[in-house]
């Protein structure tokens, strides 16, 4: 189960009740992996983001990984810093922070200065140290869909002269920081065998978040350099179709034609970094059925699959994908133009028809303000 934020913390970005129920209910997956939450107040995505900045969000969290033990899986906590995607009305009024302040930043937005991007590096490390105290066992950095490790990574967002850009090494120069900073709270807390770290990787996106195919398998080869155990492969931020082209292309004689054809590009990435690293990777993005997740991982798309909105659409899709429950999978239905799940989660029409079975309560959360992510 990948990081879905489903909007239920408040300015103090503590763990409610809502966080619990839900995560409790979603249970079957090996592991499941606790949305993103930030290291810092300026870093929200949204205002209602779960926050790791603070020793106060220690209890809550401690919670939610006993929650997600209970369930028998493994307890990952994706760890984030929106950068330059949000604003101050997604902060409390706190300025969003940049690598480059650029026309397209957001208003009220101040680029780093060095000093301020040694403090983001020690912020994902004492997030990572908070995380382990709460009894996580994967750690997962969000370095992909135009958020900060991402946005330093992208040309087009980074065009810094020092030692932070001007170059692909150097764009590259965050992320091996922050790895290399999580992986030694790991090494101190005497976790190395204990606690997995992983980023979650974009590989590739169009502009104006730019980063080239090549660049991006470049960055995973150095953040499995840096320290990481496997990688998540996700995008930058957006694929138009020259690049889903590009990557159908590239990735068809990996897994073949059919697949390629089949399969989202943001999934197909995943194939293209598997062949370029010697460490596990997990391939995500419209898979909604066990047939499309097995056929990924008998295809080499990936070494594990990741299945977001179909467990959002039903909680219980791993047992029953599993075949350790009898019910039918309430697949997702893609509502268009937008997801009901994200947009008003009342009115996800598979959850609804879940309730009408009796498998699942009625969904009362209230939609968050800021959209999915």
């Amino acid at each position: 189960m990948p990081p879905l934020v489903i909007w239920q913390a408040d300015e103090s970005g503590t763990v409610t009740p809502e966080h619990l129920a839900h995560y409790s209910r979603s249970g079957g997956p090996g592991l499941m992996i606790v949305e993103a939450t930030t290291i810092a107040p300026e870093g929200r995505l949204a205002a209602t983001q779960l926050g790791i900045w603070s020793e106060d969000h220690l209890p809550g969290l401690s919670s939610l990984a006993e929650a997600i033990h209970a369930t028998g899986a493994l307890a990952g906590i994706q760890i984030h810093h929106a950068g330059g995607s949000t604003s101050t009305r997604k902060t409390y009024g706190l300025a969003p922070r940049v690598p480059t302040l650029l026309e397209t930043s957001p208003e009220g937005a101040i680029e780093f200065t060095t000093s301020e991007i040694d403090a983001i590096v020690e912020g994902f490390a004492n997030a990572t140290g908070r995380a382990l105290q709460a009894g996580f066992d994967v750690i997962e950095l969000h370095g992909a869909h135009a958020y900060l490790i991402s946005q330093f990574l992208s040309p087009e967002t980074n065009r810094r002269t020092d030692v932070w850009g001007g170059s692909a090494d150097k764009r590259r120069a965050l992320m091996v920081a922050v790895i290399r900073a999580a992986r030694a709270q790991i090494t101190g807390a005497g976790r190395d065998e204990s606690a997995a770290l992983t980023i979650r990787l974009g590989i590739a996106a169009s502009a104006p978040r730019e980063l080239p195919v090549d660049e991006g398998l470049a960055a995973a080869i150095a953040a499995v350099d840096a320290g990481v155990d496997f990688l998540d492969v996700s995008n930058g931020g957006g694929v138009d179709e020259p690049l889903a082209e590009e990557i159908r292309r590239r990735a068809a004689p990996i897994v073949g034609e059919r697949v390629a054809s089949e399969s989202t590009p943001t999934l197909l990435l995943a194939a293209l970094t598997r062949s370029a690293v010697g460490v596990p990777v997990v391939g995500v993005n419209g898979i909604m059925t066990p047939e499309h997740a097995a056929t990924a991982i008998d295809a080499g798309v990936a070494d594990l699959t990741a299945v977001g909105r179909g467990i959002l659409a039903d909680p219980r899709w791993a047992p029953k994908a599993l075949g350790t429950a009898a019910e039918p999978i309430e697949i997702c239905r893609e509502c268009q133009p937008r997801c009901f799940w994200f947009a008003n989660p009342s009115k996800c029409p598979s959850r609804r028809q879940l309730a009408k079975r009796g498998e699942q309560p009625a969904v009362t959360l209230t939609a968050g303000p800021n959209g999915p992510q």
